[in-house]
């Protein structure tokens, strides 16, 4: 059974990804990294998966992306690091849950903020307004993350949140 992390930009799920991966001996898998790959195969071009997005737009990429989610979703034992929109499609998350857990990395929307606008503002977040367009997007994305999540892990309590993940997922 895989295990699927989930989460806004920023939480950690590539971070924690191959963490746990390494320490239970299980391949990782990136669903925007394999998206980078795909691209630079498709079209000889070698983009950032924010160009991808800014040049082929919203919904080029989500087919994309849920062609990519149902490749990884059928890898057997596995960590994946979801892209921070992947399981907004139910047909993704059918998918990833038919042959994995869920795991929801939460972070405050501060720490996140934070993390996103330090970076430079994302092709999905509205660069006239983007304070209120992340406040929508983010909190969109919470409730779905809650929705579906087989597991929460609050990312930001310190130490113990490596040793609860790890836990979680041994069992």
């Amino acid at each position: 059974m895989n295990i699927v992390l989930c989460g806004f930009k920023n939480c950690g799920k590539t971070t924690y990804g191959k963490r746990l991966a390494k320490e239970l001996g299980r391949e990782f898998f990136d669903i925007d990294d394999i998206i980078v790959e795909q691209y630079l195969q498709q079209f000889k071009e070698k983009l950032s998966i924010r160009e991808i997005y800014a040049k082929i737009g919203n919904d080029e990429f989500r087919r994309l992306e849920k062609e990519v989610a149902g490749i990884v979703a059928k890898k057997d034992n596995a960590v994946i690091a979801a892209g921070g929109g992947t399981v907004m499609d139910p047909d993704n998350v059918k998918m990833l849950k038919k042959f994995g857990r869920l795991i929801f990395l939460r972070c405050p929307k501060e720490t996140i903020k934070e993390r996103i606008f330090k970076g430079g503002i994302p092709a999905f977040i509205d660069a006239d307004n983007p304070y209120v367009s992340f406040e929508k997007i983010y909190n969109e994305r919470e409730k779905q993350y809650l929705a579906v999540a087989d597991e929460i892990i609050e990312t930001h309590v310190g130490a113990s949140r490596w040793c609860h993940l790890l836990i979680k997922c041994r069992s």
